[in-house]
């Protein structure tokens, strides 16, 4: 597969009461065509920083940060509700993407440029997240949780980005949503051949979703591999205490208890 992010020597720092506080130090990692690419670690470790320097929304002290691709990156939230303006209806919160587009890339003869057109795509996308017409003229406040979040997945895909950048999307969700919008992002993965960087300190979810694991501490990443062998036999101390966190067994002779 080929390579659609490369990360390379990434540090990112912050001034915190006169005091260089370093966040990511020589962060390296390549997110690959079709791929689900975990990254796990407990709060505060930089996994959100790494997320923003992609999207170019915090300033990067060193490294390089390359997208192999035309299309920029989008970003699925923790928060359904904070990313949503509440003042707008659904109609208008899944069209605005397609105005910008249309204003950006004023020389694509395949963008949807009347209101017509961009209504037809707005019902496509409310059909491809499990909604249907009847939510057009809702508020997000008049939303559930997992209403909520399918808007902001159908949202972040309505400029057909290649990448899709998934922030703790499910951590706000009860146990079932959850399970469901995860369904559905697997199902959108596969559909639209995503590759997606997904962020979530949950090592059960991430077993059953992600292709590859990255383990951060303290802005480094200390464990990289694919879950069934990463499970199995952990290297780095903190990816073993994540995994017994989230009630993982590993015994001395590194048979994993396959998370349930």
């Amino acid at each position: 597969m080929s390579d659609l992010i490369t990360v390379k020597d990434l540090e990112v720092s912050f001034k915190e009461k006169k005091k260089i506080h370093t966040v990511l130090k020589g962060v390296s990692f390549t997110l690959k065509k079709g791929e689900i690419l975990g990254l796990a670690g407990e709060s505060g470790c930089g996994k959100t920083t790494i997320a923003k320097a992609i999207l170019k929304m915090v300033p990067v002290q060193s490294g390089e940060i390359v997208i192999h691709d035309k299309k920029s990156p989008q970003m699925v939230f923790q928060d359904p509700y904070g990313s949503l303006n509440p003042s707008k209806t659904i109609s208008w919160i899944l069209e605005e993407p397609l105005k910008l587009q249309a204003a950006r890339e004023k020389d694509d003869p395949d963008l949807p440029r009347t209101a017509q057109e961009r209504q037809k795509k707005v019902s496509e996308m409310l059909q491809e997240v499990g909604l249907d017409d009847s939510y057009l003229i809702h508020k997000p406040t008049e939303l559930s949780g997992g209403q909520r979040q399918r808007i902001c997945i159908g949202a972040a895909l309505m400029q057909e980005p290649s990448i899709l950048i998934a922030d703790e999307p499910v951590s706000a969700l009860d146990v079932t949503i959850q399970a469901q919008v995860l369904e559905l992002m697997k199902r959108l993965h596969e559909k639209k051949d995503l590759s997606i960087l997904f962020i979530s300190h949950d090592l059960r979810t991430m077993y059953h979703f992600c292709d590859r694991i990255m383990v951060l501490k303290d802005g480094v990443i200390v464990e990289e591999g694919v879950p069934a062998k990463m499970y199995r036999s952990p290297k780095h101390e903190y990816t073993r205490l994540l995994l017994r966190s989230a009630g993982i067994t590993i015994d001395h002779k590194n048979r994993g208890k396959k998370p349930v």
